[in-house]
This record gives structure tokens, C-alpha cells and sequence, in this order.
């Protein structure tokens, strides 16, 4: 359950990014004018990275619209980092697909090598992608354990699987295909 505990601490985060370090607690706008004022390119001295601070940072508040480097200022441009939504919204896809192509497989002990696949390309998208993989696969090991019965030593197999996956699709460029290959069954069509 670390993993639940790391991926809620990251959702976290950009709200507390947004909310409350760019705003002020009591009248719930920005805390201070942009300090260039309207040279910034908005009609607003409270606009912060052209209002998408979840694409964006200005941590000197001196970029102007559209992060460009001002001529005057002589700021450098920071460049756009990850986007979460996007690595939540792929990691989601990246079980869908795994978890159909496991159920069209029909495989005998083919599961951990598709949650092991999973978890690898959803750590692939980025640190949110992996905290996602992490969610997914503690969700779904809770549901088996307690609502469907399965015993612990079973939970504990796939969630070595599902950390095996996560560690080599953050950590390396291999192919997930290859990087799973432990937990390929026997007969398993090549196609997967």
C-alpha cells in the first residue's frame, strides 16, 4: 500500500501547487500582482503561466505570456515537464489492453506476465504513470485477496510481478515484452 500512499501524495502535490502556494488563503486569487505587471501579456497582473500552472512554471515570475523569454528581462524559458493527466489517462489504456489481451490469450499462468507488462508500460509514461501502475495493481490485489478470496501467498506473487514490471519500465529502455519474460508461460501465442 506505499504505492496508494505515493500516488495520492502526488495528486496531492498539484493541488497544493495550484491551490495553495500561487494563492492567497483568504481571498482565494493570487497572493501578489505579477511583478512585471501587464509587460507579462495578460490583461490580468494575477495571471500565473498563462493560468495552467499544472504545464508550467515561472518560479521568478518573470516570463511572460506563453513562458517566452522577455527581450528586456533576459529570462530563460522553462520548458513544459511532464503531463499527468496524459500518463494517468495511458496507464489506465495500458491495463485495458493487457488485461483483454490476457482474457483473449487463455493462458494458463499467463497473469503475471501481463500485470508484469502493465506495470512496466505504465511506469514508462513518467513518475505519475508509475504511481498509477502502483494504484492500479494494489486496487486489484485488495479486490482479489478480500472480496474474492484469493490466498495472500497469490497476492503476494503478483505484486513481485507488478514491482518487477514497474522497476524495469522506469528504470530501463528494454522492451517490456523482454523485461517480462520470466513470467511468459509456456504456449503463450507470440503475438503477446
Amino acid at each position: 500500500m506505499a504505492c496508494l500512499f505515493a500516488a495520492r501524495n502526488v495528486v496531492a502535490l498539484l493541488f497544493v501547487v495550484s491551490a495553495c502556494v500561487a494563492t492567497g488563503h483568504a481571498t482565494g486569487g493570487y497572493a501578489q500582482p505579477d511583478p512585471i505587471g501587464l509587460a507579462g501579456g495578460s490583461l490580468s497582473t494575477y495571471t500565473y503561466v498563462d493560468g495552467n500552472p499544472l504545464q508550467g512554471v515561472d518560479p521568478m515570475g518573470l516570463a511572460n505570456s506563453g513562458w517566452q523569454p522577455s527581450p528586456h528581462l533576459g529570462t530563460l524559458r522553462v520548458p513544459r515537464g511532464p503531463d499527468p493527466v496524459r500518463e494517468i489517462l495511458g496507464s489506465g489504456r495500458d491495463f485495458a489492453r493487457n488485461y483483454g489481451d490476457m482474457r483473449v490469450a487463455n493462458t494458463i499462468n499467463a497473469d503475471k506476465y501481463f500485470h508484469c507488462k502493465a506495470n512496466c508500460q505504465a511506469a514508462r509514461r513518467g513518475a505519475t504513470g508509475e504511481a498509477m501502475a502502483c494504484m492500479i495493481s494494489d486496487g486489484r490485489e485488495w479486490f482479489d485477496q478480500n472480496l474474492k478470496g484469493d490466498p495472500s501467498q497469490a497476492s503476494q506473487a503478483d505484486q513481485a510481478a507488478n514491482a518487477y514490471g514497474r522497476a524495469w519500465g522506469s528504470g530501463t529502455l528494454t522492451s517490456c515484452e523482454m523485461a517480462c519474460s520470466q513470467y511468459r508461460p509456456v504456449g503463450l501465442p507470440l503475438a503477446y
